[in-house]
C-alpha cells in the first residue's frame, strides 16, 4: 500500500502551521496572557496529536510509511523556507500561526478521513 497523496498534503499543511505556531509561541510577547495560553495549548495539542497520528499510522498501517510521511513533511518544511525568505514573509509568521487556527483542524480531519 502506498501512502495517499490527500494524507501527504493534509500532513505537510498540518505540519507546517505546526512549526508556525511554535515559532509563534516561541517568540510571544503580546499582551494578552489568554492568547498565550490558548496559543500554548492549541500547540501542545497539535503535537500530540501529530505524534499520536504517526504512531497510530505505524501500528496500523507501516512504520516505514510513518516515517517517510514525517520525512516528506520534513522535506517540504525545508523547501518552503527558501520560498518564504525570497517572499520576504519571516515577519508574518504571527498571521500564519493565527491562520493555523483554522487549517490545522482542517488539515487534521483529512488526516484522521485517511486511516484505516
Amino acid at each position: 500500500m502506498e501512502l495517499p497523496i490527500n494524507l501527504v498534503i493534509a500532513y505537510a499543511v498540518f505540519s507546517l502551521f505546526a512549526f508556525y505556531q511554535k515559532l509563534h509561541l516561541k517568540n510571544f510577547q503580546g499582551a494578552s496572557q489568554g492568547f498565550g495560553a490558548t496559543l500554548s495549548v492549541f500547540a501542545m495539542a497539535t503535537t500530540i496529536f501529530g505524534l499520536g497520528f504517526l504512531f497510530y499510522w505505524g501500528i496500523e498501517v507501516s512504520w516505514v510509511q510513518a516515517v517517510i510521511l514525517f520525512v516528506i513533511a520534513f522535506a517540504i518544511q525545508i523547501l518552503w523556507f527558501p520560498i518564504e525568505a525570497m517572499l520576504k514573509l519571516q515577519k508574518l509568521y504571527p498571521i500564519i500561526s493565527i491562520l493555523g487556527f483554522v487549517a490545522i483542524p482542517i488539515s487534521g480531519y483529512f488526516m484522521w478521513l485517511s486511516l484505516p
